[in-house]
């Protein structure tokens, strides 16, 4: 039986991170792990570096990041990260319905936000690489506050439209998806319940065991989601009702191996 002390569960989680026996490439370790955080690109392949079998070079980077290998969206807690382009569709289904703080923030400034994202759209489309500086003069007087700590793009990101293109030491560049997918955004189903699902279970897959404080904390979901997602739950929330109306007071619910394990 696996030792699921909190010394035990700590070891686990390391080997399951990749620290151990690493992946095969930096494609598979992104999407284990449901992204790598890189608001700096250089933080971002170090932790590559370090969970990756195989080895990584930065020639060998560049190769994945010119072949659309990895991309950089806004996911967990509107931060940005290196992802595979086919977790787009998902972050679209969780994200984009909820009101990020970018909403309120061009209000207050008195900025039509949808008005904003339709010219970055347009101007995206019009060739392959958009400078920050061409989305900046787009954006005029106002785009240095329209823009604070990814401002606007989150929003152009988590909606579908664009993602920035990774390089070091910083972003420079912008693309629009229609380079790399024929997909429209109004083709994603737009699964809201199933993108959760999956991205639960796929969180407690890699990182578990854990709680489900420690998926709130990943994923910068606030606490009515996890209820509405565990009400599409039969199976858990027949378990949650088996051991009592007040157990997320009494207790701690460990996810691990497909298995629901509750801990004093």
């Amino acid at each position: 039986m696996r030792d699921l002390s909190k010394v035990g569960i700590r070891n686990i989680r390391i080997a399951k991170s990749g620290l151990v026996e690493g992946f095969d490439s930096v494609e598979a370790c992104a999407k284990k792990l449901i992204g790598i955080q890189a608001q700096y690109q250089q933080f971002g392949e170090i932790s590559l570096f370090h969970r990756v079998s195989s080895g990584v070079t930065l020639d060998g980077l560049n190769r994945v990041y010119a072949d659309d290998g990895l991309i950089k969206l806004w996911g967990q807690r509107t931060t940005v990260h290196l992802y595979g382009v086919d977790e787009w569709e998902n972050l679209n289904a969780i994200y984009a319905p909820r009101r990020t703080w970018v909403r309120k923030h061009c209000e207050e400034l008195g900025v039509d936000l949808d008005d904003v994202l339709g010219k970055i759209d347009r101007l995206a489309r019009t060739k392959h690489y958009v400078g920050k500086d061409e989305i900046a003069a787009l954006l005029g007087e106002q785009a240095k506050k329209l823009m604070t700590w990814g401002g606007v793009l989150i929003e152009a990101s988590l909606t579908g439209g664009i993602y920035a293109v990774p390089e070091r030491p910083k972003t420079r560049f912008y693309a629009h998806r229609k380079w790399i997918s024929n997909e429209s955004v109004e083709s994603w189903t737009g699964n809201h319940a199933g993108a959760m699902e999956d991205f639960l279970y796929r969180y407690f897959a890699c990182y578990g065991p854990g709680t489900l404080a420690d998926f709130r904390h990943w994923s910068g979901l606030p606490n009515y989601v996890l209820w509405v997602l565990f009400g599409g739950l039969r199976s858990v929330w027949s378990a949650l009702m088996w051991m009592g109306s007040n157990i997320f007071c009494q207790l701690e619910m460990w996810i691990w191996q497909g298995r629901m394990l509750f801990l004093m």
